[in-house]
């Protein structure tokens, strides 16, 4: 797993880098078509919709970069095996019904 910071050790450039072979990805950059695509040291994250107001989940990613046209590339590092993937958060539960008394700020009594 890549370092708090997101930093991949030599370990984990080497396994992104088989794996992306593996799948036949090459240096060649798709938009360019110039061999300059080299993979960063630290690893991105995206957020993902999950239409909730709260915070979007976040999937982290190896980048490759074309050195020549910055065309950019993000591979899920949960799919390649590197990162763990999360445990879904519990849902919160919903607040109580408020009374009509609460919901004014008033007492009944009197």
């Amino acid at each position: 797993m890549p370092n708090p910071d997101g930093a991949i050790t030599p370990e984990e450039r080497t396994a992104i880098v088989n794996w992306l072979k593996e799948k036949g990805v090459g240096v060649r950059c798709r938009s360019c078509n110039q061999a300059e695509m080299t993979l960063e040291g630290k690893l991105g994250y995206v957020g993902v919709w999950t239409g909730s107001p709260f915070p979007p989940s976040v999937f982290p990613y190896a980048i490759l970069v074309c050195g020549r046209c910055a065309f950019t590339a993000f591979y899920n590092t949960v799919i390649i095996g590197l990162t763990p993937r999360a445990a879904p958060k519990p849902p919160v539960p919903p607040l109580p019904p408020s009374t009509p008394a609460q919901a004014s700020g008033g007492s009944s009594g009197g």
